[in-house]
């Protein structure tokens, strides 16, 4: 079943939006078996098929449009050289693309656990039932191509450089805890479709470490902009999980409320490739913590120029300009 999506209105002239529109459908058409790709025994079918389940009944409840199910023949499971020649290196063990709306993932490195395997599937999934935008990418002339300007919070804005990618790691993070939400609220029904043993559910410790950092920080937000406005945690962190679904954004104000102007482009560069300065991971993290636990105005902007690409800190201070 083809996923529903809709071309960005913004960011896409009329003249080409028919053209998208049968693109991405071309794109999206039945695709062949990947050289290097495993066949999908009953079991998988049956925990891919379980996924659409549980995520059509979170869609529903919601009450907005379904995406469609995702299609099991989108879902590549591939050894280790065929992994490596998408990309899939090093600690990236699964991707989702939404042009071509397809998933695949390093089956190799689950060769111990189908219950690991199963949950990557459904972190990847979420993407697919993620609220998606596309559009065309011109920005770099001969190489212009059809890509998404939206996925959940994660957006792409082509007109000022490349690489100029926003909430990718806020993205990532807030599917993560959908996950790990919708596995501890069905546990006994994965455990019985999936059919997983105890030795599975005893060595699950790392499903939950998946983008730990950055759920950390997104925590520290929520619970401060809980205590500031007497709000409950919980449910400031659920409003923003659903966002990833409905494509609303309106929440995120809050932070810019209870931070100051600048705050929201701040936790927009959270691992997203272009956004981010060079600083070392580890004091990228540790600074951009310290920016939304301090009460400091004038230490958060010090902290913004540090964690910030140039790009990021010229839109920053004109933001507070503006604001000002």
């Amino acid at each position: 079943m083809e996923k529903n999506f809709k071309v960005s209105l913004r960011k896409t002239p009329e003249f080409l939006r028919s053209y998208i529109e049968n693109k991405v459908r071309e794109l999206r058409e039945t695709p062949g078996k990947i050289d290097g790709e495993y066949e999908k025994n009953p079991i998988d079918v049956k925990a891919i098929s379980f996924i659409n389940l549980i995520l059509s009944e979170k869609i529903e409840k919601l009450k907005i449009q379904s995406p469609g199910v995702m299609d099991p023949s989108r879902i590549h499971l591939l050894n280790n050289e065929a992994s490596e020649r998408l990309g899939l290196v090093g600690s990236i063990q699964a991707h989702y693309y939404p042009t071509v709306d397809s998933i695949f993932v390093n089956r190799d490195k689950f060769q111990n656990s189908k219950l690991k395997l199963y949950l990557t599937i459904l972190h990847e999934a979420i993407h697919h039932y993620s609220y998606t935008d596309i559009m065309y990418d011109n920005l770099v002339g001969e190489n212009s191509k059809i890509t998404a300007s939206r996925s959940g919070y994660d957006i792409y804005n082509k007109f000022n450089s490349p690489n100029n990618k926003h909430f990718v790691g806020f993205n990532e993070a807030l599917i993560q805890r959908i996950a790990s939400r919708l596995f501890e609220q069905n546990v006994e029904r994965f455990i019985k479709e999936w059919q997983i043993t105890e030795n599975e559910i005893d060595d699950l410790d790392e499903f939950g470490d998946s983008y730990n950092v950055e759920d950390i920080i997104i925590q520290t937000i929520i619970d401060k902009i809980a205590k500031l406005s007497q709000q409950d945690s919980d449910t400031i962190s659920k409003d923003w999980e659903n966002g990833v679904f409905t494509g609303k954004m309106y929440h995120l104000r809050d932070i810019e409320k209870y931070f100051g102007p600048g705050a929201l482009r701040v936790i927009a560069s959270l691992s997203s490739e272009g956004s981010m300065s060079e600083l070392s991971k580890k004091d990228y993290f540790f600074k951009i913590q310290k920016f939304f636990l301090t009460d400091s105005l004038e230490e958060r902007n010090i902290i913004a120029t540090e964690i910030l690409s140039e790009r990021e800190r010229l839109k920053y201070k004109e933001h507070q300009r503006f604001m000002s």
